[in-house]
Order: structure tokens, then C-alpha cells, then sequence
């Protein structure tokens, strides 16, 4: 799976395996469920004063609001991450490996609660993911998504800037971009040297023009590509 930038550099994820994809569905389940279940209590124990209507209609806005507001909102402001994938280091795409959008999630988050685990009991997401060859359950084949792995790890040692360094306001990275450029910070250390070398030239070179600022040599490549994440959240 490649995941393409905002200037279509491509940097190469595979797709999760099943195995972790079901256990990161388990822990954003159990949390949750959780959350419902503290939420509930507290209806309970501070809902005397409402009648029967108002009490099912609340503790219906709070089934599905942590089952499927709350899960959608997360995946699309976390750039396709939830609470497990996040654990796991997961994250939803596009097919064309860009960035999901609100659409997206909603369609993953709506076929996840009433098909894969209402209707079916996950038998349904559980074939589909054997069947394709990327594990795309149901909600994936409908939204036009991959889920992929990523490791994020620290950014490169001794390549922070300094504080306020060449950072402007105002100015901010595509979306895709960024989420290339943390793919690459966080899989740093496990490239061939030489294929990390031309990958942060590339994905230098797209940040700098959407930066507004001049590509960096091929050493201070790192380095710039953390100053432009930088750059980007304090002009976002």
C-alpha cells in the first residue's frame, strides 16, 4: 500500500494484518463500552427528576454517541486513527492512500455498528477481511479504504530545531503530506540508508513548496522535515 503526498511521493505501508486489526477493534470497543457504561451510571444516579421517555431517549443519544459520534469524530481529526489503531500503530487510508474524510469514517463507523457487529456479530467483516487480499472488511469496501501499518517512533536524534526556528505562521502542509511525513519520521531508523536519503529528498522537496520555503541539501533533509511538522502545526 502506498500511501501519495500531496505532490504524489509515494511512501510504501502495508496493509494491517488481521490478527492486529481485530485486536485494536477490541480495545476501541472495551473503551467504548466502557465510557457508555460510566456515562449511564451517572444518568442513573442524577436522572431521578426526568420520566421514563426522557431517560430512554438520553440513554439512547449516549449509546449512539460513544458507539459511533465519538469514534467517527476521532478517526477523522487523528487522520484515520483510533484509540487501538493508535496502540497498534494503524491507520486508515484511502485507496489511493491519501488522507480519509469525514464521509469515509462515517460510512466505516455506520457498517461497523449495524452490519459487521449488530447484524452479523463481526461474520460479516471477519469474511470479507479473509477474502481480500488488503483485509478490507465491509465498511472499507463501501468507503473506498485501507487499513495500513505504521510505526511512529521518535523523529530522528539530534535533529529538532531549536525553539521558533524558521518557523512562520500562517502556513500549513496538506494533509496527505503531513501524514507522509510522519509515516517516514516514525519508520526512520528501519530504511536502507540509501532509500531513506532519496525518500526525505523527495518528501523535503514537497514541503518546501508547499512551505513557501527553499529545499534543504540532502544532509539537513531530517531535520527540515521536522521543522516543517513544526511549521505546519503552529501555522494550522
Amino acid at each position: 500500500m502506498a500511501l501519495v503526498s500531496g505532490e504524489s511521493v509515494r511512501l510504501e505501508l502495508p496493509p494491517a494484518g488481521l490478527p492486529t486489526r481485530i485486536i485494536a477493534l477490541i480495545i476501541d470497543v472495551l473503551v467504548e463500552i466502557g465510557l457508555l457504561i460510566g456515562l449511564l451510571l451517572v444518568l442513573t444516579l442524577t436522572g431521578s427528576a426526568l420520566d421514563e421517555a426522557a431517560l430512554a431517549a438520553l440513554g439512547l443519544l449516549l449509546v449512539v454517541g460513544c458507539l459511533l459520534v465519538l469514534p467517527v469524530l476521532m478517526e477523522t481529526t487523528t487522520g484515520g486513527r483510533s484509540i487501538g489503531k493508535i496502540a497498534f500503530g494503524l491507520r486508515v487510508v484511502t485507496d489511493s492512500g491519501g488522507r480519509t474524510s469525514f464521509r469515509d469514517s462515517l460510512v466505516r463507523g455506520l457498517l461497523l455498528v449495524f452490519v459487521d457487529l449488530w447484524t452479523t456479530s463481526g461474520a460479516a467483516g471477519l469474511i470479507t477481511s479473509l477474502a481480500n487480499p488488503r483485509g478490507k472488511r465491509v465498511g472499507d469496501y463501501f468507503a473506498g479504504t485501507i487499513v495500513v501499518r505504521e510505526r511512529f517512533g521518535a523523529a530522528p536524534p539530534a535533529q529538532l530545531p531549536a525553539a521558533g526556528s524558521q518557523v512562520s505562521h500562517g502556513v500549513t502542509l496538506q494533509p496527505n503530506t503531513v501524514g507522509a511525513i510522519e509515516a517516514y519520521l516514525g519508520r526512520w531508523q528501519s530504511l536502507d540508508p540509501d532509500a531513506r536519503m532519496g525518500l526525505a529528498r523527495q518528501l523535503a522537496a514537497v514541503a518546501a513548496v508547499e512551505l513557501g520555503r527553499t529545499p534543504p541539501a540532502d544532509a539537513d533533509a531530517d531535520r527540515f522535515l521536522v521543522q516543517a511538522l513544526q511549521q505546519h502545526r503552529v501555522g494550522g
